[in-house]
Parts: C-alpha cells; sequence; structure tokens
C-alpha cells in the first residue's frame, strides 16, 4: 500500500515528538538506518511512525512502509502508540477519549483495552469538553491533569448555573432571555435587569395601597407620577411612605383636638341643651359664635328626631 500523505484520526491525537528529539531520531536514522517500518492502514494513512515519517525526511532516507492486514485499526494504532510512550494515567486517559471521540467505542470497552480506568476517561472527556486549552499542555508534560480537571469542573459547574439562570430568565421575562440570545446584554445584565423589574413591581404594589389611602387627599396619585416618568419606583416609595407617615400623624393630632373638645366640652352643651330657657344658658348663647349657635341647633334638632323615632317605634 502507498501511503496517501494522511495521518489516521486515532493516530493524530498523540503529539509529534519535541524538535531536538525528532532530530536525535533524523541522526539515528541517517547513520543505522529505517529500523522499524511504518504502518499503513488500508487506506493508506499512518497508522503508527509519524514522528519516524518525519525523521526519515529530515534525514533525507527514504521511508519504508508496511499494511495492517487486522481488522481493528482504531485499536492498533491507539495500542501501539499509548505503549511507545511514557505517558501519564491522566495523558492516557485524554488519549482514549479522544479517540472514543473519533472511532465512537464505547468508554468502558476502551478503558478495559488500555488499562486506563473508566473514571479517569470520564475526567478526561470533562477536560476536552470544559478545558479544551489545557490539553495540549497536559499531554506535552508540562500541565497536570489533575489541576486541568479541576478548572473543568469549575467551567463545567459556572456553565450550568449559567444555564440555570438563563433559564429562570426565560420564565420570568423571555424578553430578557431574547437579548441575552442575541448578545444586546450579558446575562449578568439580564439577571440584574430581573431583580430591579421584581423589586419595582413590589414598590408599585405598596405604592398603590398607600395612594389608596391617601385617594381624595392628594392631586395626583404617586402611580401617575412614575406613569409620566417624573418619578421612578424607588423615588416613589420613599414620597409614598413620608406621606403616609404624615398623614397618620395628622390623624393622630385631630384625634386628640376631638377627644379634647368631647371631654372638656360635652358638660357644659348638655347643660344648654337641657336648659334652653335658662338666664344662664342665655347668657352663654350672647356670647357664641353664629356658627357655634348653629352646632347647637342642629344638635337640639338631631336629639329631637331621634327622641321622636324611638317614641314612634314603641
Amino acid at each position: 500500500m502507498k501511503f496517501n500523505g494522511e495521518v489516521h484520526p486515532v493516530a493524530d491525537l498523540f503529539p509529534m515528538l519535541p524538535d531536538d528529539e525528532l532530530q536525535d531520531m533524523a541522526a539515528d536514522i541517517k547513520g543505522r538506518g529505517q529500523l522499524q517500518p511504518i504502518v499503513l492502514d488500508k487506506d493508506g494513512r499512518i497508522l503508527d511512525g509519524r514522528n519516524r515519517f518525519a525523521a526519515c525526511k529530515r534525514a533525507g532516507v527514504e521511508p519504508k512502509f508496511v499494511t495492517y492486514d487486522g481488522d481493528d485499526p482504531d485499536g492498533y494504532a491507539l495500542a501501539v502508540n499509548i505503549s511507545r510512550r511514557h505517558m501519564t494515567k491522566g495523558q492516557q486517559a485524554i488519549v482514549v477519549a479522544r479517540s472514543c471521540l473519533v472511532s465512537k467505542q464505547k468508554m468502558r470497552d476502551a478503558a478495559s483495552q488500555h488499562g486506563v480506568t473508566a473514571g479517569r476517561i470520564a475526567q478526561a472527556s470533562t477536560i476536552l469538553e470544559f478545558a479544551p486549552d489545557l490539553v495540549d499542555a497536559v499531554l506535552g508534560g508540562t500541565g497536570k491533569f489533575d489541576g486541568a480537571y479541576e478548572i473543568a469542573k469549575q467551567r463545567k459547574r459556572e456553565k450550568l448555573e449559567r444555564e440555570d439562570a438563563a433559564e429562570s430568565i426565560r420564565s420570568e421575562a423571555p424578553d430578557l432571555a431574547d437579548a441575552v440570545a442575541e448578545e444586546s446584554i450579558t446575562l449578568a445584565e439580564a439577571k440584574e435587569a430581573l431583580r430591579k423589574r421584581i423589586e419595582d413591581e413590589q414598590r408599585a404594589q405598596r405604592v398603590a395601597e398607600i395612594d389608596a389611602l391617601l385617594a381624595g387627599r392628594r392631586k395626583n396619585s404617586f402611580a401617575a407620577r412614575v406613569e409620566s416618568e417624573e418619578l421612578t419606583w424607588e423615588e416613589a416609595e420613599q414620597l409614598a411612605n413620608q406621606a403616609k407617615q404624615e398623614f397618620y400623624e395628622a390623624a393622630k393630632r385631630n384625634i386628640q383636638r376631638i377627644n379634647d373638645v368631647i371631654g372638656g366640652g360635652w358638660l357644659a352643651l348638655q347643660e344648654v341643651l337641657e336648659n334652653p330657657d335658662d338666664k344662664f344658658t342665655q347668657t352663654i348663647k350672647e356670647g357664641l359664635t353664629d356658627h357655634a349657635l348653629k352646632s347647637i341647633n342642629e344638635i337640639e334638632a338631631s336629639i329631637i328626631s331621634i327622641a321622636q323615632t324611638l317614641e314612634g317605634s314603641k
């Protein structure tokens, strides 16, 4: 089989040797020849020997090829490359997890074939999905597998939290969710806008209760002033609370005044009503204002009317 210039996808998962090591291999091949042939699959792609092929080119030596005649090229490429290289279990797990994506092999089967636990491969899959930028460092030996996995887990948690937050926003404020999807606002901005919207709705309810309490005593309601954009809901609530406090303080003062009037003046008024022809009563009436006399007459008429009603009901 003739080499077609391509590398099998599983073989391509393994990193090339560093340049200095590749140069040493080229010098060895130039001095002693190519001792191991490069293995091709039935389509002419390299299954094993990418580094040997590159070293042959550097050395100016015509590479030797053989064709794999088995029925599992994916497994072969993975097995020979893992066994030949000094890879940590974490590095092996990443390569095996990658190969499962390429070959569609189940992770459990790949784990049993290549001596890597299924749990480790699952961790590697998490790294591949959520921290792909760290994979080359782990495979190259400059990064730690466990460290990359912790970062990947954190990114996964953050992604799930973002998705949960987005779903919550979608259910409560579809317009904000659409804005996030269109990237006109960030998720954080949408969350803050939703928080403020809910807060304003609660403020509007409290303001409406105060407006109802003060109905007829104010020209414009606080809610109307918000609708006209004169006030924000926060400002309206502050002013409404102030007006509510003034309302109750004024009511308290008037209650005290009425109690004082009734408590201090009722006995004198009763004496006037009971002795309308008495000289003392006449003297008192002469000193009263027209308004006070009118009020006494109205009270007297009301008492007579009530007495007649009661008498008629017997």
